[in-house]
């Protein structure tokens, strides 16, 4: 798959994620803020990608 298909009415999509892993002792506010993180060091290295804390 292409990542630059060009759709007929928003033209381009680009997408940016943020990925972690539950570990044990681990809490919802803790794996919200790891993804968080990892979704912003995806935006800072040009976007369009997928980072794994």
């Amino acid at each position: 798959m292409k990542a630059n298909f060009n759709f007929p009415h928003v033209k381009q999509i680009k997408c940016s994620f943020g990925v972690t892993e539950y570990k044990k002792g681990n809490t919802k506010q803790s794996l919200l803020s790891q993804a968080d993180k990892a979704l912003y060091i995806s935006k800072e290295n040009g976007r369009n990608q997928v980072s794994v804390i």
